[in-house]
């Protein structure tokens, strides 16, 4: 538990989803976005070079390592753009995460399953003896961690400090609760 807690906290500071943040002053902003803004270019580099890369490799599994970091550094660009648009005023509002309710609990649920089953993949003899592919299922192992604590926080936490009475808030619930209980209906049919 603690470790899960400690990931978390270095995955998705609790400081950085608040907005706005009161002590940062237009510098520190303005540098920050600078700086997001470099490595949002760095990773869009890294993926042209795995593409050009790719075609160059021989061997399967180093075409699928290759491949594996370039999918990474897909991530990192979402990541980076987000980045810049929460420091740009942008968040998840109260009402944006209602929405993607519905289906968080089948997610979380599958998500822990998978943590269940890498740890047994990782207790495998054979696995842990070949410790390329005991590094490569350390690496999924850790990222399915991260998937649990971030669809958590992304349930419980406020990402916002908008009013839930004002009417857009309230149209947006009615129609999600609508579009939800659709889902739901679809999903019971046999």
């Amino acid at each position: 538990m603690k470790e899960q807690a400690e990931l978390r906290e270095s995955i998705l500071p609790t400081k950085l989803h608040r907005l706005p943040v009161p002590a940062l002053s237009e510098h520190e902003k303005n540098e920050a976005l600078s700086l997001l803004n470099q490595q949002l270019q760095t990773e869009k580099k890294l993926v042209e070079m795995y593409e050009e890369t790719s075609p160059l490799i021989i061997s399967e599994p180093a075409k699928w390592l290759l491949h594996i970091l370039q999918m990474d550094s897909r991530k990192h660009i979402l990541i980076f753009d987000m980045a810049i648009k929460i420091l740009e005023g942008q968040g998840i509002e109260e009402d944006d995460r209602q929405e993607i309710t519905v289906g968080l609990e089948k997610h979380l649920e599958l998500e822990r399953e998978s943590i269940e089953r890498s740890k047994k993949i990782l207790a495998n003899r054979f696995v842990k003896e070949n410790s390329g592919l005991k590094r490569l299922m350390e690496t999924w192992s850790a990222d399915e961690s991260r998937h649990v604590n971030t669809l958590q926080r992304l349930r419980d936490e406020r990402f916002t400090r908008m009013d839930s009475f004002d009417a857009y808030t309230q149209y947006r619930k009615t129609a999600f609760e609508q579009l939800a209980n659709e889902i739901k209906r679809l999903a019971s049919r046999p």
